[in-house]
């Protein structure tokens, strides 16, 4: 079973399926996509777990290089604690690495509509809360320069894709067989729910972090201009993010019958 099934299967048959309590999950935290908020929760109910990060602090090493020692360290621990759950801005490779040492292992992340996306992204990056957020300010001082340049473009993808220059047709028919579940920050509480019916608990999402505070540094204006600039910019990830909205939102009165249908049973029990 895979997020494919997800669009044929009816939605208990898929969580039935594709439920798997006790295999390692990794979460793929795309930056500003309600990751720090999953990630939390994620965190408090699949323990062991291990928040895969790299060290900001260390300018000298680039951070590529920082993230495959964080995911190499990682897999090594595994082998000493059975984590239930990991996450971080991993790319697919790295996800791809911790696979290959847990074959086992499933696959989840969030999507958030691309021009909201990188808007947010670029305010963030312009806090305190982001490390480097003084090089950012320098290196972007206007968001136009940022939506130019290549660090904001498709950024969804280059996180979910195996390997560079993979189109899009050929990234959504991976990810459709490869990924457990996609969903998205506009659907959070029915994905957050589907996600964790998977793992074996029906929750629902109580924690919401790492709002970004506006500063005068970070204040954008949203104009049309600027948001189809955007669009035009991304157009990958818009694609994906059509792909995966529509999947969803075809399986969302099926998601609210079965909340209805068990709400009412457990009442009856009662």
């Amino acid at each position: 079973m895979s997020f494919a099934s997800f669009g044929t299967c009816d939605i208990e048959e898929f969580i039935q399926s594709e439920s798997a309590p006790d295999r390692l999950w990794i979460f793929v935290h795309i930056p500003k996509t309600a990751g720090s908020s999953f990630a939390t929760e994620l965190s408090q109910k699949r323990r062991p777990y291990r928040n895969i990060h790299v060290d900001y602090s260390d300018t000298a090493t680039p951070h590529r290089v920082k993230m495959q020692m964080a995911v190499a360290q990682f897999v090594s621990d595994f082998q000493t604690t059975a984590f239930k759950s990991c996450s971080g801005h991993m790319n697919m490779p790295d996800v791809l690495s911790i696979k290959n040492a847990v074959p086992s292992a499933r696959t989840i992340t969030f999507l958030r509509h691309p021009v909201a996306r990188v808007i947010s992204d670029f305010r963030y990056a312009r806090t305190p809360a982001h490390p480097p957020h003084r090089e950012f300010i320098a290196e972007f001082p206007t968001i136009e320069s940022y939506i130019e340049s290549s660090s904001s473009q498709n950024k969804m993808c280059k996180f979910l894709s195996p390997q560079r220059d993979m189109n899009i047709s050929e990234l959504i028919d991976y990810l459709d067989s490869t990924m457990s579940f996609i969903g998205l920050v506009e659907m959070y509480p029915m994905c957050f729910n589907i996600i964790f019916r998977l793992v074996g608990l029906n929750e629902f999402p109580k924690i919401r972090r790492n709002k970004t505070n506006t500063t005068e540094d970070n204040l954008v204006v949203e104009s049309p201009a600027l948001m189809a600039r955007i669009r035009e910019t991304n157009t990958g990830d818009i694609a994906l993010y059509k792909f995966v909205r529509a999947r969803l939102v075809n399986r969302r009165a099926e998601w609210v019958a079965l909340r209805k249908s068990q709400r009412s049973t457990s009442i009856n029990r009662e």
